[in-house]
């Protein structure tokens, strides 16, 4: 086996678990995302939104938990504009989704009351659920780390490749002189 080889096949073990680790976390958080919401949809008066948007987020993190469909393809093949576009409009959805979720989350921020019902035995308006509030925030909370994580690897592996491209080339160059 050539160095090449054994490069690919490390790159294989380390990224190949990682990677199913994050699809299985992915689609069981969504899962526990659509039933949150569904479970406590009635529950949330203060921001009626908030289990909509669980159930939605899980819904689309069903959906395209395997990455989507396979963007690779071989250099005869034209690339398909369709479907650049439509993952293109999915994606600035998913962010805006995202972002609305992050305003129902933190608009009501310390601002609810977990007490159903008032000493007048009438519905509070400001009442939410205290599990699907705290999870909603728990999963916001969560998409930020996960997000600033996913871009330190990225930022990592690229100067990793640079780092290897560069020695790669000084090698090459060692032999050829």
């Amino acid at each position: 086996m050539g160095m090449t080889e054994k490069c690919v096949f490390c790159c294989a073990c380390c990224c190949v678990p990682l990677l199913l680790i994050v699809i299985i976390g992915g689609f069981g958080l969504s899962i526990a995302e659509i039933v949150m919401g569904a479970v406590y949809l009635k529950d949330c008066p203060r921001e009626e939104l908030l289990p909509i948007y669980l159930i939605v987020a899980g819904v689309f993190g069903i959906l395209f938990s395997g990455g989507g469909s396979s963007t690779a393809r071989n250099d005869e093949e034209k690339p398909n504009y369709a479907r650049m576009i439509c993952s293109s409009i999915i994606s600035l959805f998913l962010l805006s989704w995202f972002i609305a979720g992050n305003v129902f989350v933190w608009r009501i921020y310390n601002d609810y009351d977990s007490t159903k019902m008032s000493a007048e035995n009438i519905t509070n308006p400001r009442y939410c659920n205290e599990s699907l509030y705290q999870f909603a925030f728990a999963d916001i909370i969560f998409r930020y780390a996960f997000f600033g994580l996913f871009f330190i690897i990225i930022i990592w592996s690229w100067c990793g490749a640079m780092c290897w491209a560069c020695c790669r080339k000084d090698i090459h160059v060692t032999v050829t002189v």
